[in-house]
């Protein structure tokens, strides 16, 4: 029920990153990245790092699901009926 979600990452060298949240373009980032006033539904992040030398790394991801509304519960029957 949380609509905040921070992520943080390294890369075992010197790189740069970059992120693209809910499948949108990659663009440069810093760890950590806080993601703010998400709604309701699936959500994606991925980031990816580029070492010194121009290398690019494949993209890892997470992906997870903000629910913020409550459930309804109703009573269908009640044994033994109030009063008796």
């Amino acid at each position: 029920n949380r609509t905040v979600k921070s992520f943080t990452f390294t890369a075992d060298e010197t790189a740069s990153f970059e992120c693209s949240v809910d499948n949108g373009s990659f663009m440069p980032c810093e760890s950590p990245v806080t993601l703010n006033n998400l709604s309701d539904g699936n959500h994606w992040f991925a980031v990816r790092a580029t070492d010194t030398a121009g290398n690019q790394g494949l993209a890892v991801s997470y992906s997870w699901t903000v629910d913020t509304v409550a459930p309804v519960i109703s009573v269908g029957s009640v044994s033994p009926q109030q009063g008796l």
